[in-house]
């Protein structure tokens, strides 16, 4: 009976150096003879195992999780010490990984010039594409891709652009931001008005933004002075500085016996407001008789500076208080809400010189 190849896989560690981050396992078929015991079960088998196969050798890496100790094999393995011997000897497989690089422009047109240069008679000469592609580390295919465009335009009798296709993103847009300055102030108080203007989107001025290229400024009116008024406020900042301490260095009064005053109108009501209702809540009905005209009521705040003692406990804490221009009035007519002549509280309408005195002196 003739002999049939049969193949048992023995794994050998390549790489011996325990220091070896990179280990790698050789899958070598061996040849080996059939044992007596099993010639019946390679007649079940297919006939494919009948053909001559040469030696392969396959690598892979080892796993992290796995620790290879001297000596000890998968199971269902032979062991051959003359193979052990010999694949020791042998230097590691280079199965480093060609990454697929892109050529820069100068690259590019270098390699069109190398490859029309060895392309002589119609034929490319032996081994100048494995040439190329180990010299510029790329693979076979890109070369040969990058040739048959060249090729092509070549029999076409066209030139060839052996720039890249890959430009990345679009070029900048050249933007003159001069056209910023002839746009007034009131059409560029906020981005979307100055994008619109500009005819740009809003995210390219937002990005301009970012850059520096446009700076954004929240602007505060200031009062109007004359220099008049100017000294007349320089004088008295000077005026309540104590004279005891010209010499000594300059202090300014405390000024705990300085009262501030300001007026503020406030409405009856706005003519939107937001509140928050439980779900079974009825929504309030609110009504006027007009909401370009809703009643308004002018209030005067005072404070002062506050006092504390030596012990820095607070002794007064500066409010004095806010005091409404309002008169109470009787009720001319009987309604649902009140009978007649009953005190009504009615706002000041008109705040004059004479109302803001008689409200400092009576309240």
């Amino acid at each position: 009976m003739p002999y049939k190849p049969y193949f048992k896989i023995t794994f050998i560690l390549s790489h011996i150096n325990c220091s070896s981050t990179n280990p790698y396992i050789l899958l070598t078929p061996i040849l080996n003879e059939p044992n007596q015991n099993e010639e019946d079960d390679d007649h079940e088998e297919d006939d494919d195992h009948e053909d001559e196969h040469e030696q392969l050798h396959f690598g892979i890496s080892q796993p992290q999780n796995i620790n290879t100790r001297a000596g000890s094999y998968p199971e269902n393995s032979t062991y051959n010490a003359d193979a052990v011997d010999q694949q020791a000897t042998t230097p590691a497989p280079n199965i480093e990984r060609i990454k697929a690089l892109r050529l820069t422009n100068i690259q590019r047109r270098e390699l069109a010039q190398r490859l029309q240069l060895s392309y002589n008679n119609g034929k490319m000469e032996r081994g100048v594409m494995n040439k190329m592609a180990e010299e510029y580390k790329i693979s076979r295919v890109s070369i040969n891709k990058f040739w048959r465009g060249l090729k092509a335009h070549i029999n076409e009798g066209k030139l060839f652009n052996a720039n890249r296709k890959y430009l990345g993103c679009q070029p900048h847009l050249s933007i003159d931001l001069e056209k910023v300055r002839s746009i007034p102030f009131c059409k560029r108080s906020t981005l979307k008005k100055l994008a619109t203007h500009m005819k740009l989107y809003i995210s390219t001025v937002t990005r301009l933004v970012k850059k520096g290229r446009i700076r954004r400024h929240s602007n505060a009116i200031k009062p109007a002075l004359t220099d008049a008024n100017k000294i007349a406020r320089v004088k008295w900042c000077l005026g309540k500085i104590v004279k005891s301490t010209l010499n000594d260095g300059l202090l300014f009064e405390p000024m705990y016996n300085v009262v501030h005053i300001d007026e503020k109108w406030f409405l009856m009501s706005k003519t939107a407001q937001n509140y928050d209702l439980l779900p079974d809540k009825i929504e309030p009905h609110r009504t006027c008789k007009s909401k370009r005209f809703i009643t308004k009521i002018m209030f005067m705040a005072a404070v002062a500076r506050p006092v504390f003692s030596s012990s820095g406990s607070l002794l007064f804490d500066g409010k004095i208080g806010i005091f409404p221009f309002t008169y109470e009035q009787a009720a001319r007519r009987q309604s649902k809400n009140r009978p007649k002549e009953t005190m009504e509280v009615k706002p000041i309408e008109s705040i004059t010189k004479v109302v803001i005195k008689q409200c400092l002196i009576k309240k």
